[in-house]
């Protein structure tokens, strides 16, 4: 797997990243408000409760966000 970066936002702005992962018994995302230094103003991360037929389109969206 290749390295990941982070860009910052331009003085004075926010940034927020998020992520969600999905695997056979599980989903869950999580993300992170930065500001134009790097620090984190706010976290989150956890679990989300789905339906079957969610899944595979969650998993489907995760690829095109590592692939992005």
């Amino acid at each position: 797997m290749g390295g990941m970066f982070w860009c910052p936002p331009r003085y004075g702005w926010v940034k927020f990243n998020a992520s969600g992962v999905a695997n056979e018994d599980e989903v869950g995302c999580g993300g992170v408000l930065r500001d134009s230094d790097g620090v984190a103003m706010a976290l989150f991360s956890g679990p989300i409760a789905t339906k079957d037929y969610i899944k595979p389109r969650l998993e489907r969206s995760s690829l095109l966000w590592i692939c992005i």
